[in-house]
């Protein structure tokens, strides 16, 4: 059956990798059926090497975002609706708002189809949709909303894993630099947007010096330093011997250095969600937020204490002593990373 699907998921990293598992699905149920994705220019590059995705439609957010900066709101309409009449160009059969935002509900609307359902909503976004199915979040699972929305849509939902494809041609073509990958390393990611996320400095750096002397391999963090604090935590980390690649690294290229690492340790973080999906061996700390504790994929470890205040979100109740972090020391890491290391299959420490 030829059916024409639009999903509309526009950011951020970890949100978008969480949805590719719909990919199979839809193509599972519908081999024929042409998928289009619409996405903000700074996240096309997660998706549009996909092979089960036959085109990336880029929404105009941080071009509408000058223009509400500058006070160009003639600009800002004329960019909006050009935007929109190229939308309307295409009829589909299936319009999926996997965001629930009221920004997406409302350009949800204004694509041609008969058939539009939202992924959870908020006002006024919900007078915009008429079909709008609840985000299930009862589940443990990684991706469980989005594996709700396939069965709620009676799709094929066998194997509905974690998945994110690298084409060879960016294997290839990937350039990090100069001996970044000339021995062997493991990747860290450290840095995430807020404070009750972030894991203690002077635990990563009791952890890398561990990791090396116990795998005889270099340490390289990646990411973006979002702000000083963080910036002083990349500084901090190279003076004990990390490989800094902060800031040097885009997301075409990223995946392919997180997939010749020998494992990563990362926070709630898009990128540690990137090497989950990969297969990559990982251990994932979370505290004060809990995307998931089932990570499907054997490859990972999530580290998640359960205190009775997480998670909290972004309403810490701890009086900013984040145990839910805290008591999650570098020796704890370390063994479990140790078990994952020695039971996995795959893994590539020889």
């Amino acid at each position: 059956m030829d059916i024409n699907i639009l999903l509309i998921r526009t950011s951020s990293i970890g949100d978008i990798v969480f949805c590719l598992p719909l990919l199979s699905s839809l193509k599972k149920t519908y081999p024929k059926a042409k998928i289009s994705w619409l996405i903000e220019r700074n996240f096309a590059n997660l998706v549009s090497h996909d092979p089960l995705l036959d085109n990336v439609l880029l929404f105009p957010k941080e071009d509408l975002k000058k223009r509400l900066r500058k006070g160009s709101f003639l600009s800002f309409i004329n960019i909006l609706f050009s935007f929109i009449r190229c939308l309307r160009k295409e009829r589909f059969d299936l319009v999926l708002d996997l965001q629930g935002l009221f920004r997406t509900n409302f350009i949800t609307f204004f694509c041609r189809s008969n058939l539009k359902y939202s992924l959870g909503t908020e006002f006024p976004g919900n007078l915009l949709v008429k079909n709008i199915i609840p985000r299930k979040h009862d589940s443990n699972r990684i991706s469980s909303e989005y594996l709700f929305l396939a069965k709620c849509l009676k799709l094929t939902t066998d194997k509905f894993n974690p998945r994110f494809y690298i084409s060879s041609t960016i294997m290839k073509s990937s350039v990090y630099p100069a001996d970044t990958t000339k021995e062997p390393f493991f990747v860290i990611f450290p840095f995430t947007t807020r404070r009750q996320k972030h894991w203690k400095p002077e635990f990563w750096a009791q952890l890398i010096k561990n990791l090396i002397n116990k795998y005889k391999t270099k340490c390289i963090v990646i990411g973006s330093a979002l702000n000083n604090e963080q910036k002083i935590l990349e500084e901090q980390l190279i003076s004990i011997g990390v490989v800094s690649l902060v800031d040097k690294t885009n997301l075409k290229d990223l995946p392919n250095l997180i997939k010749q690492s020998q494992f990563a340790v990362g926070v709630d973080t898009g990128l540690t969600h990137i090497s989950l999906s990969i297969g990559n061996p990982t251990i994932a700390i979370f505290g004060s937020t809990r995307p998931y504790t089932n990570p499907v994929l054997s490859t990972t470890k999530v580290l998640w204490l359960g205190l009775e205040c997480s998670p909290c979100g972004r309403n810490p109740t701890c009086n900013n002593k984040f145990s839910c972090m805290t008591e999650i020391t570098p020796s704890i890491v370390v063994r479990h990373l140790d078990t994952l290391l020695n039971t996995n299959r795959k893994n590539k420490i020889t």
